[in-house]
């Protein structure tokens, strides 16, 4: 057997989410891990109250005015009228914070200000606009009231013995302000924990650091510990290690005798580099007690028990490592908070847009973002991505727990969505399709004047007008030519069987050609050079209005050699190398990773790269008209077509914005 066989773990016994924690859980010493410390009342907010804490006074303590006016004896007002007031004599002035020692007698009255205490006699107080000042220092009184007219009796508001804040509540203003209250300057609260944080891996790079190639950016110990502030607990960073047994066991063995819990991002999979599982085995017992669950994402989990510290595995993909620290490691930060059960997420009923396969044997967590029709019910459609992506759990709404048992979710099929965000947070408008500078600028002036939550999901223009017809989007951005005519879009929506659901509207031009090197060292005047010369190109993904600009383009080209376009397509050195976007295409031409592509003029300029035009291309909008009452479709609409978006458009380099943008290309018939 090979050493890299001897050294590969693999996972034989994976275990359910469910069996998991009942195993890990009722390993762990919670009685040993949770803390009780007393903290002045000042410093308390946020942190978890580990007492009940009953009134030991009434509040208010004593019987006090609501009202400035005059404490008096009700019998004495009841006569009085404004045509004949019943005059008493005044014995004196009572102000908040002031005491008054004399007792009142029939026929006397106290000025009293509002909040001060009620003196021993009288029993109500008559407000200063029903009375005038009489002679020789009396009080006229013109309407009479009944006892305890305007006076808070004491513990009216709290009352001794009463149970004021529960053991297990985490400490708001509400609560502090309520113990302030009463006096209390001190309280026990749970220690909220420390919580090492520690990443590992070779490729990882520390993200105040210029990116050098080859590495990525450390997003895990970011979003856990900011997860772990937001739970309450101290997260304390012990850096990003590479794959050493040295260092790695070094910093574990630190991070362990310094913190209540340890998270490890990485290193956690069966792979001959991953040495994670190997080192914890050897600090402590019982060491890993779980190792793989049946969860997607997250499967290669680690969960253990060093000594008495829990050490949990995150995988290193970020939605893999988020869902996991949701799954298995927030409950346990919460339970050492003083929080015994995991608040349960808000969710919201979602119909199903078109069939989506699971992966069968697995609980799956499947990210989706939601939108909603004209009737106001919310529709799912799955967000783009996996677990590799950290834009799959930003794009995420929320997400749908499916059981390991469940192959499928069928179209129309209404499903609990767990919301990762608050219910009023839920986007007012959602937009797939090609992702577009002037797209977003319009958005962000659309954002900036409505204050509303927008949904963004890069797509694609054929995944834009995939996801519009499914219902998933109100609008979507495309730039899809049409190769008979060399028009855009129109064609694309003339030839959808429920063509009359839609409504196109102009949008703006753009200026599509070949982006090179700066100084075109290699003399490319056009796509027949990179045949004959044997550069690298980098292409657009299938799924892109530039894509299918480009096979437009190569096809003719093939025709005019008289060859298959297939085979013209294996002349061009990485014609079947694709990037996502024209920001990628710009930067693999300018780090010299290719000697050209298709995109945007304006990247051209931002890179500082040569450009050759080829194209200008339409950017139009297709509208579901069955949203067109939605306020932000008809808020968009209005802004598209005014002078201060165009000439935010005109501003991008290659960009073209005029007076036809906003207008009805198809589908004018809809009343709109």
């Amino acid at each position: 057997m090979s050493r890299s066989n001897r050294d590969r773990v693999i996972f034989k016994t994976l275990m359910s989410e469910e069996e998991a924690k009942e195993l890990y859980y009722s390993k762990l010493p919670f009685h040993k891990l949770q803390k009780v410390i007393t903290v002045k009342l000042q410093d308390a907010y946020g942190m978890v109250l580990a007492e009940t804490i009953t009134a030991d006074m009434d509040i208010p303590p004593f019987d006090r005015s609501k009202m400035d006016g005059y404490a008096v004896h009700a019998e004495d007002t009841y006569s009085a009228d404004e045509e004949d007031p019943v005059e008493l004599k005044i014995i004196g002035k009572i102000k908040a914070g002031d005491y008054f020692e004399q007792t009142l007698n029939p026929g006397e009255a106290v000025e009293i200000s509002t909040g001060a205490p009620i003196p021993f006699g009288a029993n109500t107080v008559v407000p200063v606009e029903d009375t005038s000042e009489g002679e020789n220092n009396t009080v006229l009184i013109y309407k009479g009231y009944p006892p305890s007219s305007h006076i808070q009796r004491a513990g009216s508001d709290i009352t001794y013995g009463e149970t004021l804040v529960v053991k297990g509540t985490r400490l708001t203003q509400r609560e502090t302000s309520l113990l302030a209250a009463i006096g209390r300057s001190e309280v026990k609260v749970f220690k909220p924990p420390i919580v090492g944080v520690i990443s590992t891996g070779n490729e990882v790079w520390p993200w105040k650091k210029p990116l050098p190639p080859g590495k990525i950016f450390d997003i895990n110990s970011q979003s856990i510990t900011d997860s772990l502030r937001a739970l309450g607990a101290t997260p304390r960073s012990y850096g990003i290690l590479p794959d050493s047994w040295n260092e790695l066991e070094e910093t574990l063995k630190k991070a362990i005798s310094e913190c209540d819990v340890v998270f490890v991002s990485g290193g956690t999979s069966a792979g001959v580099g991953d040495i994670l599982y190997r080192i914890i085995n050897k600090l402590g017992e019982p060491g890993i007690l779980v190792h793989g669950v049946l969860v997607q994402p997250g499967k290669p989990t680690i969960l253990a028990l060093v000594n008495d510290t829990p050490l949990i595995g995150l995988p290193g993909f970020p939605t893999s490592s988020m869902v996991i620290f949701d799954l298995f490691g927030a409950p346990i930060i919460l339970r050492l908070l003083g929080i015994e059960n995991t608040p349960p997420r808000p969710t919201v009923k979602a119909r199903v847009t078109s069939r989506i396969q699971t992966i069968k044997g697995r609980t799956q967590l499947l990210f989706v973002g939601l939108t909603q029709n004209e009737a106001g019910e919310y529709l799912l459609f799955q967000v783009p991505g996996g677990s590799g992506s950290i834009s799959t759990l930003v794009r995420a709404i929320g997400y749908v727990k499916i059981p390991k048992e469940i192959e499928f979710l069928n179209k129309g099929e209404l499903v609990d969505v767990s919301l990762l965000i608050p219910k009023e947070k839920l986007p007012q408008l959602n937009i797939t399709g090609s992702q577009c500078l002037g797209l977003e600028r319009i958005l962000n002036k659309l954002r900036e004047t409505t204050h509303s939550p927008i949904q963004v999901v890069a797509t694609g223009s054929l995944g834009g007008l995939k996801s519009i017809t499914k219902e998933e989007c109100d609008i979507s951005g495309i730039h899809i030519l049409d190769t008979s005519t060399g028009e855009y879009n129109k064609h694309v929506i003339q030839e959808l069987p429920n063509k009359d659901e839609f409504l196109l509207i102009r949008g703006y031009s753009r200026e599509q050609g070949l982006i090179l090197p700066k100084g075109n060292p290699d003399n490319i005047q056009s796509f027949q050079d990179f045949i004959e010369k044997q550069l690298p190109f980098i292409n657009r993904n299938k799924n892109s209005g530039t894509r299918l600009l480009t096979d437009y383009l190569l096809k003719k080209i093939a025709r005019t050699k008289g060859i298959p376009f297939a085979e013209l397509i294996q002349q061009i050195p990485g014609y079947n190398m694709e990037a996502n976007s024209h920001t990628a295409v710009g930067l693999r031409i300018r780090d010299g990773l290719a000697r050209g592509g298709v995109g945007l003029k304006y990247i051209a300029k931002l890179f500082d790269l040569e450009f050759i035009p080829i194209s200008e291309e339409k950017y139009d909008f297709i509208i579901r008209k069955d949203r067109l009452k939605k306020p932000l479709v008809q808020q968009f609409l209005k802004l598209i077509k005014t002078p201060e978006i165009r000439e935010t458009i005109n501003q991008l380099d290659g960009f073209h914005a005029d007076e036809s943008m906003g207008t009805i290309l198809f589908g004018g018939n809809s009343g709109f």
